[in-house]
């Protein structure tokens, strides 16, 4: 049974796939490859931060000091949650009676090229 699922994953994005019409399906693959990637942003307090780190004590054969990683763990999980507050706060307010109103307007602009092709 478990062979069975991991060949539907392997089959997601053919046309001739059922689980492209399982939108729930496909939301969750993108959802996970996402999250994954996120993951391991070089950020000290996610995954790819722990690489960096070990990677660091790699260079230099010590340890990295413990009052060194508290530092620089607290200060980049307060970034992290704080971008996420910023982030949320910006979302929900698209959410309000005032959203509506809000009209956006894409203008294209001619760019002027010089003789070697680059912009000016």
């Amino acid at each position: 049974m478990a062979f069975k699922n991991q060949l539907r994953y392997r089959y997601l994005f053919t046309e001739d796939s059922l689980c492209m019409e399982s939108l729930e399906t496909f939301a969750s693959v993108i959802l996970n490859v996402n999250l994954a990637l996120m993951n391991l942003l070089p950020v000290p307090v996610l995954d790819g931060g722990h690489i960096v780190m070990a990677c660091i004590e790699g260079v230099i054969r010590r340890p990295i000091p413990f009052f060194i990683l508290n530092y620089v763990q607290t200060g980049f999980a307060l970034l992290v949650i704080g971008y996420m507050l910023y982030v949320s706060f910006f979302d929900v307010q698209d959410l309000g009676p005032a959203a509506k109103e809000k009209t956006y307007q894409i203008k294209f602009e001619p760019v002027a090229v010089n003789e070697t092709g680059y912009n000016q």
